[in-house]
């Protein structure tokens, strides 16, 4: 499961349709999520009891690194 949260409550973050609930990834390979937010924001992805942090650029495009 993926779950997405950002610090400030007034930001929106927006996912590709393709990134949903019960989505299927592919195993042993690397995973990248992508996805737009408004500039400035924080962004924090846990995923398999892993944490990753990151933060879109000035155009409010992000990756998950």
């Amino acid at each position: 499961m993926i779950v997405l949260s950002h610090q400030l409550s007034f930001g929106k973050i927006k996912l590709p349709d393709l990134v949903s609930d019960k989505m299927v990834l592919q195993r042993d390979v690397e995973l990248k999520i992508w996805g737009w937010a408004d500039n400035g924001e924080n962004i924090t992805i846990k995923f398999r009891n892993e944490t990753y942090n990151t933060s879109p650029d000035k155009n409010g495009n992000g990756l998950s690194n």
